[in-house]
């Protein structure tokens, strides 16, 4: 068995304080004051034995590497910084052996993102939104990404990848959000399946109206029912129903098909 560490923690309002200045800076001097310590972070939770200072200095040297396959530090095109997100996310989900105690807290993910890598949260979100060092796990530039691929993970094979792959940025954020859904791997992977094959179709329909749409049904009835206790024919009938009717809702009503 895979011997497995914690990471320290920031506390979000600590976070928030490193962050904001951080998200006002070039990326070159943010580069300069990234470390593996800081007066403001705290112990883990798992009080697993912490991931030593080489692996830190390594994660931190990795994560860089591949934003330097993404053109960092310079100005990326858009296809980079998606092909930078899913070779991160895998990276993350694959190689770091943290326990899940802790890379399920937000404030472990602030102190990846506001002390090892704020740099590349720097680069990654010009814009310079805090809630990339600092937010909640659907939000925060590394947990969100980690979180994609253990919920999208298909398990080994060639299509291991494929729903993380075509997965929107505005898909992830719905499904990720909807902890309800999200954290039953069967039920987010029954919700990519559905969502994949709307994306191939001719029906016109706004994929991100649709999804939000579909997964709202699907909240409404997990409050109702145990939906992890579904079959799969069961599961994957509610899915469908739930993305069909929102179709035909959309249709109703109709809403232009965005550009």
């Amino acid at each position: 068995m895979t011997e497995l560490y914690s990471l320290p923690r920031v506390a979000i309002p600590a976070a928030l304080l490193i962050a904001r200045p951080l998200a006002a800076l070039p990326v070159a001097e943010v580069q300069k004051r990234a470390g593996i310590s800081h007066p403001l972070m705290m112990p883990p939770r798992s009080g697993l034995p912490p991931l030593p200072n080489e692996q830190l200095i390594a994660l931190q040297a990795s994560l860089t590497e591949l934003a330097g396959q993404a053109s960092y530090p310079g100005k990326p095109h858009p296809l980079q910084f998606r092909e930078f997100d899913l070779a991160v996310a895998r990276f993350l989900h694959m190689e770091l052996k943290v326990a899940d105690t802790d890379l399920l807290r937000p404030e472990t993910w602030a102190y990846l993102s506001t002390v090892v890598v704020p740099h590349l949260v720097r680069w990654r979100f010009p814009q310079g939104q805090v809630a990339r060092y600092a937010g909640p796990l659907a939000r925060n530039a590394f947990s969100r990404l980690w979180l994609a691929a253990r919920v999208l993970d298909r398990g080994p094979g060639p299509k291991r990848w494929s729903y993380l792959a075509n997965a929107s940025a505005d898909f992830l954020v719905q499904l990720l959000e909807r902890s309800s859904l999200s954290a039953d791997r069967r039920v987010a992977l029954g919700i990519a399946e559905t969502w994949n094959t709307w994306r191939k179709t001719d029906m016109d329909v706004t994929l991100e109206t649709l999804n939000r749409d579909a997964l709202k049904r699907l909240v409404f009835q997990a409050a109702a029912i145990e939906i992890s206790a579904l079959s799969q024919a069961q599961l994957e009938s509610l899915i469908d129903n739930a993305f069909m009717d929102a179709a035909l809702a959309q249709k109703k009503q109709g809403r232009p098909q965005l550009s």
